[in-house]
């Protein structure tokens, strides 16, 4: 087996794609790519406009399931190389984690657990299983989340994220950057919340949709993320003392 220098026109898209619902998460998917494969967990992949749309089945289950979505995606690996998909995406992750956190709950309830925290466990098993699958695929990849409102014990608002601090910091292992989406006096804006070149600057940047649809928008995204690294590396290789000047 010869082996194959990697050329890449820009870096690979490893994003997670957060918002609130109407946020327009799911379409961003279409300005991403144009074959896109969906993990459609919310049953909404039909809305997505303007792309060639594939699916690992008809199986409403399979959607839902981390184990069977990674089993099939692994089974699936000539075929999405062969259809020359671009994304695997992940619509949405806090369905999934939604059902794995209220079994939980239940089976806790019920008391059909003597380690209540065991129950837990496969909250962090459905993370490795679905980021290790859909990385194996070789393509971009989109993983998307929520935010959410909720009361704290003082009936005051927080906007929290839909998944579980544990887990999201696991699944940065496969990630390069996340992308807020947001909208804002009728705009729609996205904003790198946090990427592998950790520049605060990246945070300040308003990505506006002016076109729709995000058209363009992970163009520029792509072309922020590689000025940050370019601009990292440039600051890690200068001398100290210029560093201390």
């Amino acid at each position: 087996m010869a082996l194959t220098m990697i050329k890449n026109a820009r870096t690979p898209r490893h994003w997670g794609l957060v918002g609130f619902p109407t946020a327009g998460k799911s379409t961003f998917l279409s300005a991403m790519a144009r074959r896109v494969l969906v993990v459609d967990a919310d049953f909404r992949a039909g809305e997505i406009p303007d792309i060639e749309l594939m699916s690992l089945g008809s199986d409403p289950g399979l959607q839902r399931d981390p184990f069977l979505i990674a089993r099939a995606i692994k089974a699936n690996l000539v075929d999405i190389s062969k259809q020359r998909v671009e994304l695997v995406a992940v619509d949405s992750l806090t369905t999934i984690m939604d059902a794995l956190i209220t079994d939980a709950m239940e089976s806790n309830a019920r008391g059909l657990n003597r380690n209540k925290s065991a129950a837990f466990v496969g909250k962090s098993n459905a993370i490795k299983q679905i980021q290790d699958s859909v990385t194996s695929a070789g393509t971009d990849i989109a993983i998307i989340w929520h935010l959410q409102e909720r009361r704290d014990d003082q009936a005051n608002k927080i906007v929290k994220q839909s998944i579980p601090r544990t887990e999201l910091d696991a699944l940065k292992r496969s990630l390069n950057a996340i992308i807020y989406l947001r909208e804002h006096q009728g705009q729609r804006i996205a904003n790198i919340i946090w990427s592998r070149a950790h520049g605060e600057a990246l945070k300040k940047q308003n990505i506006v949709d002016t076109d729709g649809n995000w058209r363009g928008v992970p163009e520029q995204i792509d072309v922020l993320l590689r000025k940050a690294v370019t601009a990292e590396r440039s600051e890690a290789q200068r001398p100290v003392e210029a560093k201390e000047a």
